[in-house]
């Protein structure tokens, strides 16, 4: 009996030996590739914070962006995965009230939109099941940059109460580079992939002298085709 159960156990390890071969070595399987990619964004702003003091001033919002991606194999399964998209994303802040001596008015907020691009630098690590099913995890840095941005403040109280800005101009406030750190998990199935990402936002996007800090997050689900 022991000696079955030996040998079963043998079978068990060479065989996941045998499945787990090419996490260390090459896999002549591993060619480079191009993708496209279409993402549903939701900005998330963090707080408002100076002084060490933090307030929740921002609502998250929704937006999209698309794109192309170049996957190149490095060792193993781990790959470099370099790409370009454009984005369109918006978000708004908390109602508020404003006005001036006797006459204020609530309901009233600031919606922000944002059009540029981005360059994502993802370095990940797929895991092979069967012959066309990846799962992938993946983390790396995100740069963007806003080629134009809107923030429009508009009452509910008042008829054509409409005032708009610029965003990245003076009295706009905010920075156009915006520089992100991702962590994200995926799956390929043939040429079809999906994947879901979080990007930590990590450098301050107001453009203030008086020590405010927002820092913006991204939740972002991809589907793609690869070539």
């Amino acid at each position: 009996m022991k000696r079955i159960i030996m040998a079963m156990l043998a079978i068990v390890v060479m065989t996941d030996l045998k499945a787990q071969e090419n996490i260390v070595v090459n896999n002549p399987d591993n060619t480079p590739y191009w993708g496209i990619r279409v993402n549903y964004d939701y900005t998330i702003p963090g707080s408002v914070k100076q002084g060490g003091v933090g307030i929740d001033l921002f609502k998250g919002g929704s937006g999209f962006s698309v794109g192309a991606i170049y996957n190149l194999p490095i060792i193993a399964n781990l790959y470099f995965e370099p790409g370009i998209s454009l984005f369109y994303d918006t978000y708004r802040t908390d109602d508020i009230m404003v006005g001036a001596d006797d006459m204020m008015f609530n309901d009233t907020h600031i919606t922000y939109s944002q059009f540029g691009f981005r360059i994502p630098l993802m370095f990940g690590y797929h895991f092979d099941f069967y012959n066309s099913v990846r799962i992938n995890v993946m983390t790396g840095p995100q740069f963007g940059i806003g080629l134009s941005g809107k923030e429009k403040l508009k009452g509910y109280q008042i008829e054509d109460f409409d005032i708009e800005d610029d965003m990245y101009s003076d009295e706009g406030g905010f920075k156009r580079f915006n520089f992100q750190w991702a962590v994200g998990a995926g799956v390929t199935v043939d040429c079809f992939d999906l994947s879901v990402k979080y990007f930590f936002g990590l450098n301050n996007t107001l453009d203030n002298s008086d020590g405010m800090e927002l820092k913006e997050n991204l939740l972002q689900v991809g589907i793609g085709y690869n070539f």
